[in-house]
């Protein structure tokens, strides 16, 4: 994502971009993207609470905490989607102040953002979500790091405008870490349909252009769009738990590949066929 920016405040943008980060057949929009940290005063129990993980992965992989004197780990291996989360959602009371931990109760409970008025729907790309990720304490505090992904519709300065309310209404420190637009393109759009139509024709399919909550370069475009390469339909033959996107054991399937450097010869002889 930073070598993009990079390449594209010198270089200038395209006429139309392609993203190959994706699934065929076309993604035309993906979900826009709020990292925020609240942080309170921790209960005097509590010593630390600290989670761990790759930078990749968007839930750390383990969670660690002492709390009167006893140490414990929750991580992956005890089959916890979110360490993070079954960390804070258990029965001991984590935070100094009653109001603090009501509130931070709330949102871990509340995943469509409904306490912290952003939620949304919308037809092209669904509802939003907030899901927590991370987890640090140092001597006085404790902070929890949290993901939003918010429908293409949904204004997101708007948003941060009311985590920043949020947080002075509620006395919480509530700090933005990180803020990415997302983007929408018509499933009409000419270069979008046209890619799609020959994605279908190529392998017998019939699949929609499609919004994602995950992010590629694509976002980075005044004009693009997600452009495989991936198949949707793939099944890795791996157990459970391996083989996918951002792990240590990634995999992808040669044949895949090969399907994808087809369709992106393809697609750009497409798109500079049109234009010529």
């Amino acid at each position: 994502m930073d070598d993009l920016q990079y390449y594209l405040e010198r270089a200038g943008q395209p006429d139309w971009g392609l993203a190959v980060d994706d699934d065929f057949p076309t993604v035309n929009g993906e979900k826009g993207l709020v990292h925020f940290s609240i942080s309170a005063p921790k209960a005097e129990h509590v010593e630390s609470v600290n989670s761990y993980g790759s930078k990749q992965r968007l839930v750390h992989d383990y969670c660690e905490s002492t709390i009167n004197g006893e140490n414990m780990v929750i991580g992956r291996t005890e089959k916890v989607a979110n360490p993070v989360l079954h960390r804070f959602t258990g029965e001991e009371r984590l935070f100094k102040n009653d109001q603090d931990e009501k509130y931070i109760r709330e949102i871990l409970a509340d995943i469509d953002g409904h306490c912290l008025g952003i939620n949304h729907f919308d037809e092209m790309s669904g509802k939003t979500s907030v899901k927590v990720f991370k987890a640090e304490s140092d001597a006085q505090n404790i902070t929890l790091t949290f993901d939003i992904r918010t429908p293409v519709t949904l204004d997101i300065d708007d948003v941060v405008e009311k985590l920043i309310a949020y947080g002075k209404k509620t006395g919480l420190e509530v700090k933005i870490v990180k803020v990415s637009k997302g983007y929408y393109k018509k499933p009409e759009n000419e270069i979008v349909s046209m890619l799609t139509e020959l994605y279908n024709k190529e392998f017998n399919a019939n699949e929609k252009p499609y919004v994602m909550g995950a992010c590629t370069y694509a976002r980075l475009f005044d004009n693009g769009c997600g452009f495989g390469g991936g198949n949707p339909h793939e099944v890795k033959p791996f157990p459970k738990g391996h083989g996918a996107a951002h792990g240590a054991d990634e995999a992808h399937n040669i044949y895949v590949l090969f399907d994808a450097i087809k369709m992106l010869i393809l697609g750009i002889k497409a798109i500079d066929d049109k234009w010529s």
